[in-house]
């Protein structure tokens, strides 16, 4: 299922440059370019004269993309320029353009219908823009599942204790499937936010920080859109007042930063997006625990690939929700209304835990 009228991140801002680039969004193939004034433009990748990918052209002194096939060019809003040999351009040359925007080094593209387009409705992620006081890095992972299954495994922490159990999962695995869940529903995502209380402090974190017993620990997740979860987790010692106030959080807390970039790339897979950011003193703490998230990142790939694998031979239908899939229910539940809401036909009902 695959919803377009939605913000996605398209790449990496350092990933445009001098020349075109090319890259499949919502089953669609897109050429990317920067154009002198460094604005960028998203086409589609389709030269109207013979089909040639302009992704293989070049950008022009004009700020147009040039086709490397025959030389035709178009601007920014897919309007062709320029055809060789003509003195007039057939208005039907013209080729379908994207809105486009450029935030926290990333490339957003709106696919869908585009008087629904605003960009004050990207969602922003300022630590990046912050390197005196916030470590980041950053991953593309190439998913074999499609956005969904991922949506379904960022939303769905119970697994943690078991897929993750050498790093933020350890301990008593019934302490991730019991927690305390505070969730608000809106209208195109959800936020909840998990809760571990008086526990012992994860694998991967413990020699972060000296504690002198337990900790309270938590997790908030924000669907802001079907393209864009934020993740903001942390620790503190266990009834120190983390729970009563985010104040205390932000400014006591072991804490981190996460953004999950969603995009479709077809029916059957998506570029997963990944960054983290942290206030660590040091670059020697941030690298310890990006290598937790290497093999996070990298346990969940092969579960959700894997799992895609499965349903596309079985089919979804059959399976069994149980009690811990209440969120990633209430989620499909939003997936499916705003697919429903660009093609009524598309609507599935979904099933109720």
């Amino acid at each position: 299922m695959i919803i377009y009228n939605c913000w996605y991140v398209a790449a990496w801002s350092d990933e445009v440059a001098e020349t075109p680039f090319a890259r499949r969004i919502c089953d669609t193939p897109l050429v990317l370019f920067r154009r002198p004034d460094g604005s960028i433009a998203a086409l589609r990748d389709e030269c109207s004269h013979r089909g040639a990918p302009l992704s293989l052209g070049r950008v022009a002194n004009d700020g147009t993309i040039e086709c490397g096939y025959h030389g035709l060019r178009f601007n920014e809003c897919g309007t062709c320029t320029l055809a060789p040999g003509q003195r007039r351009v057939s208005p039907k040359a013209h080729i379908q353009s994207y809105p486009v925007a450029e935030f926290d080094g990333l490339i957003w593209v709106w696919p869908g219908e585009r008087d629904k387009a605003d960009i004050a409705s990207i969602p922003r992620f300022p630590y990046v823009n912050q390197p005196e006081r916030y470590k980041t890095r950053r991953v593309l992972l190439p998913m074999c599942s499609n956005s969904t299954l991922l949506i379904d495994n960022l939303m769905d922490l119970s697994h943690v204790a078991y897929l993750h159990k050498s790093t933020v999962g350890s301990g008593d695995p019934m302490a991730h499937v019991s927690a305390k869940f505070d969730v608000e529903e809106r209208a195109n995502g959800l936020k909840f936010t998990k809760w571990i209380f008086d526990t012992e402090p994860p694998a991967a974190f413990a020699n972060l920080r000296d504690y002198a017993g337990k900790i309270d620990r938590w997790s908030e997740q924000d669907l802001f859109s079907p393209g864009s979860l934020f993740t903001w987790i942390g620790m503190m010692e266990a009834g120190a007042g983390a729970y009563e106030s985010e104040q205390l959080r932000a400014e006591k807390g072991l804490t981190q930063r996460l953004f999950h970039g969603m995009t479709p790339e077809t029916e059957d897979s998506c570029h997963y997006f990944f960054v983290w950011a942290s206030d660590f003193p040091n670059d020697d703490m941030a690298d310890s625990i990006w290598a937790s998230f290497e093999i996070l990142l990298e346990e969940d790939r092969m579960m959700v690939d894997a799992q895609a694998e499965r349903n596309r031979e079985f089919g979804e239908d059959h399976l069994v929700p149980i009690a811990s899939d209440d969120i990633r229910m209430r989620v499909k539940r939003i997936m499916t209304r705003l697919k429903s809401a660009e093609d009524p036909s598309n609507a599935q009902p979904v099933a109720q835990v």
